[in-house]
């Protein structure tokens, strides 16, 4: 089709037009590929203060232990992700994090026989809340041994050994207890403090003794005699 001569004399024009209304449509849709998505989990990462909303006298669901205690995982998990990639602040903001929503459910667990909204209503059975019970204390165990090692290899060592205090308080034969207290006492180089703890992390089960020989937080300790006599006669068993 052949254009008429008047066409063809705005043909430049309305190409320079065409070429940037195309220019600024893409690049709109570009900062909008590039604008944060929301991950679905913005409503329960919140700061304490946010977690007391009203529900006119009805059970709030962030006071339900169950789902307190999955939240209480997923900070864990978060914790290790970041202290895997030595992140140890960020590491130690999940693990309190895991902390608070152990410690939400934990206070929260008359829900489970008062609440119609929580684990199927009223009268949920003892078997429940006896599984979400542990679940809330195994949670509460790994957030505490995780923060005492995150706070060992800041070399804050007053705020390890307060972490590793509230353990002993829940769980006193905890293995990881011992061994981190073990680890808190060689990096402060008290050595005979640090062999104990360490001999009474292997009388409660402990058995990964490549830690023992490979740990860097145990590099005092193993250099004294002391720890090599007591590790001969561990081999020799």
């Amino acid at each position: 089709m052949k254009l008429p001569d008047s066409a063809l004399k705005w043909f430049p024009v309305l190409l320079v037009i065409a070429i940037i209304v195309f220019i600024t449509g893409d690049r709109l849709r570009q900062q909008a590929q590039e604008a944060p998505q929301s991950t679905g989990m913005n409503s329960f990462d919140l700061g304490e203060d946010e977690h007391s909303h009203s529900h006119d006298g009805e059970a709030d669901p962030h006071d339900d232990p169950e789902k307190n205690r999955l939240m209480g995982n997923f900070h864990n998990n978060e914790g290790i992700k970041a202290a895997s990639q030595e992140k140890w602040e960020e590491a130690i903001r999940n693990f309190k994090m895991a902390l608070h929503h152990t410690k939400v459910g934990s206070e929260n667990l008359d829900l489970l026989r008062t609440s119609p909204d929580v684990l199927g209503g009223p009268g949920a059975s003892k078997r429940n809340e006896s599984q979400i019970t542990k679940g809330l204390l195994k949670t509460l165990e790994k957030a505490l041994v995780n923060m005492s090692t995150s706070y060992l290899k800041l070399g804050n060592y007053d705020e390890a050994l307060k972490t590793l205090k509230e353990l002993e308080a829940v769980s006193p034969d905890h293995p990881l207890l011992h061994y981190n207290l073990s680890c808190y006492h060689s990096l402060r180089k008290d050595i005979p403090a640090s062999l104990q703890e360490l001999k009474k992390t292997v009388e409660l089960g402990y058995r990964d003794f490549t830690s023992l020989l490979s740990d860097p937080d145990l590099n005092n300790l193993r250099q004294d005699e002391s720890f090599k006599q007591w590790w001969q006669t561990l081999e020799q068993k």
